[in-house]
C-alpha cells in the first residue's frame, strides 16, 4: 500500500485539521478496540457481565461464554423472552459477538433478537462526557471494529440500522470511514445511511469522506442524494473538498485520482457555480 500525498491548498489541509479535531486516527482507534467494543466490553469481562444477567438470562449467557449451544437452545426454547435481557450495556447478541460464537449469534437472531440492540432507544448521546450513556452497544458499530467482515456482513443481511451509533457518540459510517475501511462504508450507504445526517459542526458524511479523500464514498453518497454543496459551520461544502483534495489519505494514487476526477465531471455537470466558493465566501 502506498501513502499518497494529493496536496490542495493550505486553506483545504486547515479545513480538514478543525473537521477532524477530536476525532481519533485509525491507528488509535485500533489500538483502543483490538479485541472490538470500545470502549466498555471485552472477552475477559465475561464474569461480571454474567454476573449482571439473572435467571434464564445468566443462563443463555454462560451458555454462550462455554459455546454449548445445546443449553442455549433450551433457554430460548422455554423463556424466549431472555432475547431482550440486558446486563449494563450488555445483551445477548452482543455477548455472542464478543465471544465469537456464530452459532449462537445465529439462533439467538433466529429467536428475534433486536438487530439493533435490546435497548438502543434508550441511549442518549451527552455533550457533556462525549458518550452515549443508557441503552445497550450497537450491534453494527461494533461490528466494524472487528476484524472479521462477517459479523458487520450479517447485520446488513439482517436489516441492521446504517446509523448505528456507538458509545463514543460516533455513527457506524463514521467509524467506517475513520478506520479506512471502505468497502464497509460502501456497504453502509447502500444500506440506506442517512446522507443528510448532521454529524457534528454541520458537516455531513459527505464532508467526512471527502475530507478524508475518500472518494468512491462520497461518490455513493451523492447517489442517495448528498448535498455535495451544504456548508459546514466554517464554510466548506464537500464539493469544494472534492476539487481541493488534503494530504489526509492513503492508498494508491492511480486507483484514487481517477475517482476523484470523475466525480469532479459529475460535480461539474450539475454545479450551480464553478468552481466551488472556498469557505470564506
Amino acid at each position: 500500500m502506498k501513502r499518497t500525498v494529493i496536496v490542495g491548498g493550505s486553506l483545504a489541509v486547515a479545513i480538514a485539521g478543525a473537521s477532524l479535531v477530536g476525532m481519533m486516527t485509525a491507528d488509535q482507534s485500533s489500538a483502543r478496540g483490538g479485541d472490538g467494543f470500545t470502549p466498555g466490553f471485552h472477552q475477559h469481562d465475561t464474569p461480571a457481565v454474567l454476573d449482571g444477567f439473572s435467571g434464564p438470562a445468566r443462563r443463555a449467557g454462560a451458555a454462550i461464554a462455554d459455546s454449548d449451544d445445546a443449553a442455549l437452545a433450551r433457554v430460548l426454547s422455554t423463556d424466549p423472552d431472555v432475547v431482550r435481557a440486558v446486563a449494563g450495556p450488555v445483551d445477548l447478541l452482543t455477548f455472542a459477538m464478543a465471544h465469537r460464537n456464530r452459532d449462537a449469534f445465529e439462533r439467538l437472531l433466529d429467536a428475534g433478537a433486536p438487530v439493533d440492540g435490546a435497548d438502543p432507544a434508550a441511549g442518549t448521546y451527552s455533550t457533556r462526557t462525549g458518550t452515549v450513556e443508557g441503552g445497550t452497544y450497537s450491534p453494527i458499530y461494533y461490528s466494524l471494529e472487528l476484524k472479521d467482515p462477517w459479523w458487520f456482513e450479517r447485520l446488513i443481511a439482517a436489516g441492521a440500522d446504517p446509523d448505528g451509533i456507538g458509545r463514543d457518540g460516533t455513527f457506524a459510517l463514521e467509524r467506517a470511514l475513520l478506520g479506512e475501511d471502505r468497502s464497509r462504508a460502501l456497504a453502509l450507504v447502500a444500506a440506506g445511511a442517512d446522507v443528510t445526517r448532521d454529524v457534528g459542526a454541520g458537516n455531513t458524511y459527505a464532508h467526512k469522506a471527502a475530507i478524508g479523500n475518500k472518494f468512491d464514498v462520497v461518490e455513493a453518497l451523492m447517489a442517495k442524494g448528498a448535498d455535495m454543496w451544504r456548508a459546514s459551520d466554517i464554510g466548506a461544502t464537500p464539493a469544494y473538498l472534492v476539487a481541493n483534495p488534503t494530504a489526509v489519505m492513503v492508498g494508491d494514487p492511480g486507483e484514487v485520482e481517477p475517482i476523484r476526477r470523475r466525480l469532479l465531471t459529475k460535480l461539474q455537470a450539475n454545479a450551480p457555480a464553478w468552481p466551488p466558493a472556498p469557505p470564506e465566501e
